[in-house]
């Protein structure tokens, strides 16, 4: 059992880890990670902020210090991600969390290592995988975190590999903040916010995980209300596959990200003078408290092109193949953006809704 409380949560959240599996031997930004998948589901945490987190037991049996990591208050080390459900029961069939394979702090040798995942809510944990089992070797004087040092640190206290101090920073609606502190005395800050086309979930926003093209239902193309004449869908090009996941139902604006579920906001650098030179992202566009950033569909409030809809005004007859087809109107319907009663087209706005 872990250290840490497993009462039962007080706000009625429940969770259940089906599954879960690692894999080994994959790159990210030049450096091997151990993924762990994991298959849960939660059902009543609907907009409740989560953690998703991952233990590690040294061939002693004890849980076992992790480089870059968060501590307990009974000083056992965890990685963590924050995942917030949308519905009042969610599924996530393929959820992993990349840990660099240097972060895994292994000992010197091969030796056996067990990963036990937990899901945590308010401070309990409400789910706890089964342990799986990999061998790894390492060359590393790796410690173990027996012993209760009461740290209840929220950060952890940096990496001193190489000269070169690494910590993480938690903001305000599931964004953080990764600090890189150089021996020359620079200092670099890699914000990170949630993805806003799967609000962290990985999930594809754009068809909400199904793989179909939200536009035509994965149909191919559209009938007509009235005439029943049949119109070919330009958004998937008639495939009935989703346009930017291309069917496999993964988000694709976060795919391959260092941290899965969020994207890079901005980045800057302080010198040891106190000069700082900011590169801000495009996706700092998006208001990380304002709205819900699942909803590919929704825009910024303030656009003047589209007023907030998120839809051109300008109606496009057959459709662009080039841009993504927002709304369809069947004729003899008053279309909502332009007033007309013809069977046409309406693309995304290209001033504030673009896909990113």
């Amino acid at each position: 059992m872990l250290l840490l409380c497993t009462a039962a949560d007080i706000y009625g959240a429940t969770a259940t880890i089906e599954k879960v599996w690692l894999e080994h031997g994959t790159k990210v930004n030049n450096r091997y990670v151990m993924k762990v998948h994991s298959k849960f589901t939660v059902n009543n945490g609907k907009g409740e902020k989560m953690y998703m987190c991952v233990w590690l037991k040294g061939p002693s049996g004890n849980w076992h210090k992790m480089n870059n990591a968060w501590t307990s208050k009974q000083g056992a080390s965890y990685k963590a991600e924050s995942i917030t459900p949308r519905y009042d029961s969610s599924e996530w069939k393929d959820y992993w969390m990349d840990i660099y394979t240097d972060d895994l702090n292994l000992l010197p040798g091969k030796n056996s290592y067990k990963v036990v995942v937990t899901i945590n809510h308010n401070g309990n944990i409400i789910a706890q995988s089964d342990p799986v089992s990999f061998e790894g070797t390492g060359n590393q004087n790796s410690s173990y975190n027996n012993s209760n040092s009461g740290s209840n640190s929220n950060r952890n206290s940096g990496n001193n590999s190489g000269g070169v101090q690494t910590w993480r920073e938690e903001l305000g609606y599931g964004g953080f903040v990764i600090v890189k502190k150089f021996p020359n005395g620079y200092i670099m800050r890699t914000r990170y916010r949630f993805c806003p086309n799967c609000n962290g979930t990985q999930v594809c926003g754009n068809c909400r995980g199904t793989g179909m093209c939200p536009i035509c239902n994965g149909q191919g193309g559209i009938i007509s209300a009235g005439y029943g004449n049949y119109y070919p869908c330009y958004s998937c090009q008639s495939s009935g596959r989703c346009m930017f996941c291309h069917g496999n139902r993964v988000c694709s604006t976060c795919k391959g990200s260092e941290y899965p579920g969020y994207v890079i906001g901005s980045t800057s650098t302080i010198a040891p003078d106190g000069t700082t030179t900011r590169d801000n992202a495009n996706y700092n566009d998006y208001d990380s408290g304002s709205r819900d950033r699942g909803n590919s569909n929704s825009s910024g409030k303030g656009c003047s092109k589209c007023g907030g809809t998120g839809v051109s005004k300008t109606p496009n007859s057959g459709g662009s193949r080039g841009s993504w087809v927002a709304y369809y109107n069947s004729a003899g319907t008053k279309c909502p953006y332009c007033g007309g009663y013809t069977s046409h087209y309406h693309d995304r706005c290209a001033n504030c809704n673009v896909p990113r």
